[in-house]
């Protein structure tokens, strides 16, 4: 009576001779098993029974199905190879099954022709990890690398980057996609850093030169360690091709991008521009309003610089040195009431009158002291004060002059040559 076996590789049922009981038989997928049963007698060197190819499809499903790490190797090997990992036979170009024993890399079981069947008929697209995108039948849908790192040059390395961490997440690969996605935001980083660029003196256009090369140096760097490396592995690992998703979402979503940036760069330009013109306007107001007092302090200075002169020529009376000593110091203590009676609204303003404030009242002390030395010619601790002072006022000056530039170029206005 025949006796019913079945491949524990394969599962697939067939019927075998009584003499076949205890020999070894070959299953069509070519594996090697034992046939149940009480062997018959037999003499050393009997052949191996060869299963002859099964009219009926394969059976449901295997009894065992490899755990997930095994499961991973076998659909590398198919996208490798292209040969079943069960029965070694030839993969087709398309699909996730296998065409000679129904394998299917999906879940990792025999399937048979029915539910081949329904599955094609009823069941949506199944996926081989978390969040990765397949076709029918297990084959990967993916962007096409190259063309992604080719449209990174116009949307930056984060829309290539993004992308090939998609396909290498369909691929199985996700310690590579978050190698990608590092990428992503470090460029995304200085896509920041370039705005905030804006607020520096003069807009920061000094460092467009740095900013130029960094970002070329991203490019490059992303291309040769990430992109070509999957471009590479995409051609040899899936030489039959793969499923192309479409590109009218990430080109949307990178043109979007772009013009959100330029318009969010423009905008801080034009706010920053916009705070610049109130800084001139406040500075320009502080001038009208500070001028009119420094006419008159330069006209005091150059008067008492006049009146030593001719002292040094001719000498005045003592009468006359005492009514333009104490003449002096009056205007000098008007002066100085004058110029802290103003206060500019202007916070970096206020810090640059609080200069010429400093210089009034350098001037009013040397005029204090100027007196003493008069009507006390061996005073010689009142004469290094009135020097000291006056000295001290000439230097506000240039402090003023150097605080001023500064916060013009600050603010992106400019500097003022000759005032």
């Amino acid at each position: 009576m025949p006796i019913a076996i079945q491949c524990p590789a394969c599962q697939r049922k067939a019927t075998v001779p009584d003499a076949a009981a205890g020999k070894n038989v070959r299953c069509q997928c070519g594996n090697l098993f034992k046939v149940a049963g009480s062997p018959a007698a037999q003499t050393q060197g009997d052949p191996t029974l060869e299963l002859a190819p099964a009219a009926a499809p394969p059976p449901q499903s295997l009894s065992a199905t490899p755990d997930a790490a095994a499961l991973q190797a076998m659909r590398e090997s198919v996208f490798k190879n292209r040969v079943c990992p069960v029965c070694h036979a030839p993969w087709p170009n398309v699909g996730g099954r296998c065409g000679q024993c129904n394998w299917d890399m999906l879940t990792g079981k025999h399937v048979a022709a029915i539910e081949v069947r329904q599955a094609k008929a009823t069941a949506p697209a199944r996926e081989l990890v978390p969040g990765a995108d397949y076709a029918e039948g297990g084959t990967p849908q993916l962007w096409n690398p190259n063309a992604a790192a080719n449209w990174s040059v116009v949307f930056s390395p984060i829309f290539g980057a993004v992308l090939h961490a998609a396909n290498w997440r369909a691929l199985g690969k996700p310690e590579r996609a978050s190698a990608n996605m590092i990428w992503a935001w470090v460029t995304a980083g200085l896509a920041l850093v370039n705005l905030l660029r804006l607020f520096l003196p003069e807009n920061g256009t000094r460092l467009n030169p740095i900013v130029g090369v960094i970002g070329l140096g991203l490019l490059l760097g992303w291309y040769f360690t990430q992109g070509k490396p999957q471009i590479k592995y995409v051609k040899e690992t899936l030489p039959a091709g793969y499923a192309r998703r479409s590109w009218g979402t990430p080109l949307g979503i990178g043109v979007a991008g772009v013009i959100v940036y330029l318009a969010l760069a423009v905008g801080l330009a034009m706010a920053i521009g916009s705070g610049s013109s109130g800084k001139l306007k406040a500075f320009n107001a502080y001038i009208a309003q500070v001028m009119p007092l420094l006419v008159e302090q330069d006209g005091m200075v150059r008067r008492f610089a006049a009146f030593e002169k001719n002292a040094s020529e001719k000498a005045p009376s003592k009468e006359g040195l005492e009514t333009f000593a104490a003449e002096m110091a009056r205007q000098a203590a008007a002066s100085l009431s004058a110029f802290r009676s103003l206060r500019p609204e202007d916070t970096e303003v206020a810090e640059l009158h609080s200069i010429w404030v400093t210089r009034a009242e350098k001037w009013q002390s040397a005029m204090t002291a100027y007196p003493r030395s008069i009507h006390s010619p061996d005073d010689e601790a009142a004469k290094r004060t009135f020097l000291a002072e006056c000295k001290a006022a000439g230097d506000c000056l240039a402090r003023f002059k150097s605080a001023r530039d500064a916060f013009l170029k600050k603010h992106g206005i400019g500097t003022l040559q000759g005032q």
